[in-house]
């Protein structure tokens, strides 16, 4: 259970990333929830929600109490024994070479086609959703900056240079959004100095 949970993990989060750039397209006017707060119609990831929908997308539940050809993991799971709760026989006639197979969007790296790739499929994952965490913590802190600056810059008048770049599918993209994030942070920070010096009384964060 613990391979399935991981690798469940990492679809989901490839999902949420997807679902962040397909919202992040929509037009201002629209009616995607992933917006910047204080009132402003620049658009800026929320990965934490594009998370949570993509958690209700992804169809976990019909391996939960439930057995047959259509679901791989559900056969699976149905060929363990001492089910208490749903006596139901155990499946012998599943092939042993879909045991590892799971419907949903996975990374390609993450397609498990036989049992034996699991292991190799499994440190993958890892090394997917370490890497994933770690970006997905730095944009987060990044843009929290930026938009802290932002609404400095706005208290002072001053104008912003341009909006947070947009946020596409994958991690190439997701390094991409902190590079220009941290290359705007210089430039805003540079601009928040000469503001503050230039007012004795800066607005409380």
């Amino acid at each position: 259970m613990e391979n399935y949970s991981l690798l469940m993990g990492a679809a989901v989060m490839k999902m949420a990333v997807e679902m962040a750039a397909v919202s992040m397209e929509k037009p201002s006017g629209g009616t995607s929830p992933l917006r910047q707060g204080a009132g402003t119609e620049t658009p800026v990831p929320d990965l934490g929600f594009a998370m949570t929908a993509a958690l209700e997308l992804f169809s976990y539940r019909g391996f939960l109490h439930r057995k047959g050809a259509d679901n791989p993991v559900a056969d699976n799971l149905s060929r363990l024994e001492n089910i208490t709760y749903d006596p139901v026989p155990v499946n012998d006639s599943f092939p042993n070479e879909q045991l590892a197979v799971i419907k949903g969007p996975l990374p390609p790296a993450l397609s498990l086609n036989s049992f034996p790739c699991a292991e190799e499929a499994l440190r993958v994952t890892d090394e997917f959703c370490d890497q994933y965490r770690a970006l997905r913590r730095e944009v987060e802190i990044l843009l929290e900056e930026n938009n802290r600056l932002r609404r400095m810059l706005e208290y002072y008048s001053i104008p912003i240079t341009r909006p947070p770049p947009p946020l596409s599918d994958n991690n190439e993209s997701l390094r991409v959004l902190v590079q220009n994030c941290q290359t705007e942070k210089l430039k805003l920070k540079e601009i928040l100095r000469i503001a503050e010096r230039a007012s004795p009384s800066p607005p409380k964060e």
